[in-house]
């Protein structure tokens, strides 16, 4: 089981990757945030393998890369894959060394790549 936290700054895009996310029956969704604080807070405790963050937002002051590189820090063996609106910032997430960088929209078969490369052993980083 690959447990999953969803962070991001619009409700309605939350909901949809927990709707997609549902679809697999190997992921277990810890929790959706819009708050990074409380995102941070609760990643500091929670079994968790994979958080899937929205590049793009800007809530609170904080924008996706910035979240990144605070989870890389905190908990580096945590795998990052962003969720973008475009691909604006796919040099930069690699260059992080994040796992994948999805492009809007979230679906069931593109999310699953990157689960079942985590199940298989390949998490944290890409490479």
């Amino acid at each position: 089981m690959v447990h999953v936290m969803v962070v991001g700054g619009d409700p309605l895009a939350l909901r949809h990757a927990e709707n997609v996310l549902r679809a697999l029956e190997t992921v277990w969704i810890c929790s959706l945030f819009t708050n990074p604080q409380e995102f941070l807070e609760q990643l500091l405790i929670a079994s968790v393998d994979l958080v899937l963050l929205e590049i793009d937002m800007n809530i609170t002051g904080i924008h996706g890369l910035q979240l990144a590189s605070v989870i890389q820090t905190s908990r580096p063996d945590v795998s990052i894959a962003f969720l973008a609106s475009n691909a604006d910032y796919v040099i930069e997430a690699f260059d992080m060394g994040v796992l994948d960088y999805i492009v809007k929209p979230l679906t069931v078969k593109r999310i699953k790549k990157t689960i079942d490369r985590i199940a298989r052993g390949g998490g944290v980083g890409a490479g």
